[in-house]
């Protein structure tokens, strides 16, 4: 899959463009504009964290599987 980074909303060309291999983990920081492209192969996991200060919340969310 490849990931774009993007400096604001209204960029049409990114700044960043990372290729994430199979095996691979990328991090994307916290409200930063970004576009995925998938490889028709591509299966891939999201894991969204949170502060610790929060609400109490444990942090790390699993999605529920179907």
């Amino acid at each position: 899959m490849t990931y774009y980074g993007f400096a604001n909303e209204q960029a049409t060309e990114p700044e960043k463009k990372v290729v994430i291999h199979a095996g691979q983990f990328a991090t994307s920081p916290p409200q930063y504009w970004h576009r995925v492209e998938l490889s028709d192969d591509a299966r891939f996991n999201i894991h969204f964290w949170v502060a610790e200060e929060t609400d109490g919340e444990n942090g790390l969310f699993h999605a529920k599987k179907a």
